[in-house]
């Protein structure tokens, strides 16, 4: 009988308040929690759109430079007929 006396228990001793108040602060530490998991899942959600709106803008920076190069090769071209016309 006095091994099962040295184990956790809960009597009349422990107040009803003490009681009260920590079960105040679990729901309130899983209150806060479940804010931080939206505000996570938002600025998760806006990362993803911004990887995408930066991949789009890979692709096009790489058609403008390819564009830009053809305009290179045609001034070149233009600069050389101008010479040669002299």
């Amino acid at each position: 009988a006095e091994a099962n006396l040295r184990g956790w228990r809960l009597d009349r001793s422990i107040p009803l308040m003490l009681v009260l108040m920590v079960c105040i602060q679990l729901a309130g530490v899983v209150w806060w929690a479940a804010g931080v998991e939206s505000r996570i899942s938002a600025i998760e959600a806006r990362q993803t759109r911004y990887e995408a709106t930066a991949d789009t803008a890979a692709q096009r920076l790489g058609a403008i430079e390819q564009r830009l190069g053809c305009v290179q090769t045609d001034v070149s071209w233009i600069k050389r007929a101008l010479g040669a016309a002299k």
